[in-house]
């Protein structure tokens, strides 16, 4: 049937642009981590810069005051200055790293909703399948209530029809003399 055969293909045309739609987005998703986790490394090394001229200014105003720049408390300034330089870096790279976790796992969902979109499709043909064969079965099942297993022409088999001239002929119970005459 020309009909069923177009809706089965629409079904799977439907279906196949879903996934495809949704295998766009996952890939443009993973992009986008990748491109996160690059700007995150960008962003620890601008910290990690700044720290290091925190460092070299607060030893040479050390230096400019006539104190020692290997004193106690300049050594501890300058520690200090580069444990919370490296503590930002990692901060920043870890921000980098979750919202890329967050995005490939926003992709891994959009990947799932397309492989489901296409088992949807399938389960549709499927559905149109069976409608189509059910609906030739309803038609045969008229058919064969309308003429009760004879067929259209009232023919003859098992349980009678009629001979040439009219006469109901019951075969059932016809002797073979009966069918001499």
């Amino acid at each position: 049937n020309k009909g069923t055969r177009e809706a089965k293909q629409a079904a799977l045309d439907e279906s196949q642009r879903r996934q495809y739609a949704a295998e766009f987005e996952a890939d443009q998703l993973d992009q986008q981590a990748g491109q996160a986790v690059a700007a995150s490394q960008r962003a620890a090394a601008d910290v990690s810069r700044q720290g290091k001229l925190a460092e070299s200014r607060a030893l040479a105003l050390a230096a400019a005051s006539g104190g020692g720049a290997s004193s106690p408390t300049v050594v501890n300034i300058i520690g200090n200055l580069a444990q919370e330089t490296a503590y930002r870096g990692a901060v920043e790279l870890y921000k980098g790293e979750e919202t890329a976790r967050r995005l490939r796992l926003n992709a891994l969902a959009h990947r799932y909703e397309g492989v489901s979109a296409l088992e949807a499709g399938r389960s549709r043909v499927e559905a149109i399948d069976l409608r189509s064969k059910s609906s030739m079965l309803a038609a045969s099942s008229g058919l064969f209530q309308k003429y009760g297993g004879r067929g259209p022409g009232g023919g003859r088999g098992p349980g009678g029809g009629d001979d040439s001239a009219g006469t109901k002929i019951d075969y059932n119970s016809a002797g073979a003399s009966d069918l001499d005459s």
